[in-house]
């Protein structure tokens, strides 16, 4: 049954590599899958720290990966929740339930709009989902940014994402997001799903006028990581500059701890044009974090001029457990310092 409903490919969402390869010379058709477990079989294994399934060993504690991913999800447990493993599964399945059908059928995703302005081309931006798949249920988030407190407009996008993911089963949590929200809207947008869905993030391309990513794109040289090194006190606050679409100074953040900065060396609005992009951001990212673990930082003050989908990103990558509290700030044209606090990222109830 495992075999079956995965097609004999690896149920990791950026693998499907096919698990049975043809016989080469002398060497017959070899099976190359493992069928991995979920919950581990000892309480000390990968996940074994919670109930066992009635069977251990039964399809639904297993998940059929190849031995690259399946090394890699036990080797590095810690990353990979069941929650997590079991999504993949309902996913993959779904994928190929879709792609065998008798009547060609189409991957539904839920789509994910935050839009303050209400000027994104829905029907477009369905489009740059790509050929065999499509809209299912669509969320239109607010987005506003207040002329207050952030409190109010955070708990209603809070609310309405919860609500979202609760009412969307597992096998369908594939979100596509389009982001053009204030940013620390699009960071809790991005903490929030965390990894409880497959996450699929389009940037407007401005020049194009698409959400669809362009393949040829040329790269612009990568962000860089920049730590300070007269300003690493033991246990201060740590201020992390991103500076992409335009430079933040030092002028405009909190003064005296930790200063940490990823920068390009000409910030632009057009900076961002492939999705490789965001996986370099989230690198330096997660460097950036255990930089300020490593100097036991009380809180990251986070300074962020850079694409709403970076933003989101960036949220997805923080884990109130292994990190001090993120606080979020919204440039203003107005205010000085052009930073403002925004709020706090707490974790979902």
């Amino acid at each position: 049954m495992l075999w079956a409903r995965a097609a004999a490919r690896c149920s990791h969402p950026e693998c499907k590599r096919e698990l049975v390869v043809d016989a080469r010379g002398e060497a017959e058709t070899a099976n190359v899958g493992e069928a991995a477990h979920i919950v581990g079989v000892s309480p000390s294994g990968p996940r074994g720290d919670v109930p066992p399934p009635r069977r251990l060993h039964g399809y639904d504690n297993l998940i059929l990966l190849c031995a690259h991913h399946h090394r890699e999800v036990d080797k590095q447990s810690s990353g990979y929740s069941v929650a997590e493993l079991q999504q993949w599964k309902a996913e993959h399945e779904a994928w190929v339930a879709a792609a065998t059908a008798p009547t060609a059928r189409t991957v539904p995703w839920a789509v994910v709009f935050q839009d303050p302005l209400h000027l994104t081309d829905f029907e477009e931006a369905k489009r740059a989902l790509g050929p065999g798949n499509c809209a299912g249920e669509t969320l239109q988030l607010d987005g506003k940014a207040p002329s207050g407190s952030w409190s109010i407009p955070a708990q209603h996008e809070r609310r309405a994402l919860e609500a979202f993911l609760a009412r969307t089963p597992l096998s369908q949590r594939r979100f596509a997001i389009f982001p053009v929200g204030p940013i620390p809207l699009a960071v809790q947008l991005g903490y929030v799903i965390g990894d409880r869905a497959r996450v699929s993030l389009h940037h407007y391309d401005r020049d194009r006028c698409t959400w669809t990513w362009d393949p040829d794109a040329a790269l612009p040289p990568p962000p860089e990581l920049r730590i300070d090194p007269q300003n690493q006190t033991l246990g201060a606050d740590a201020n992390l500059r991103v500076s992409l679409s335009a430079p933040v100074s030092r002028q405009d953040v909190k003064t005296g701890g930790m200063d940490l900065e990823i920068a390009v060396a000409d910030p632009s609005v057009r900076w961002l044009r492939h999705p490789d992009q965001l996986t370099q951001l989230s690198r330096l990212y997660a460097d950036a974090l255990a930089a300020v673990r490593e100097r036991k930082c009380r809180r990251l003050h986070l300074y962020y001029a850079g694409p709403a989908a970076g933003a989101v990103a960036f949220g997805r990558a923080f884990n109130p457990l292994m990190n001090p509290p993120l606080e979020l700030y919204q440039y203003s044209h107005n205010a000085i310092p052009r930073y403002q606090w925004a709020l706090e990222l707490t974790r979902p109830r």
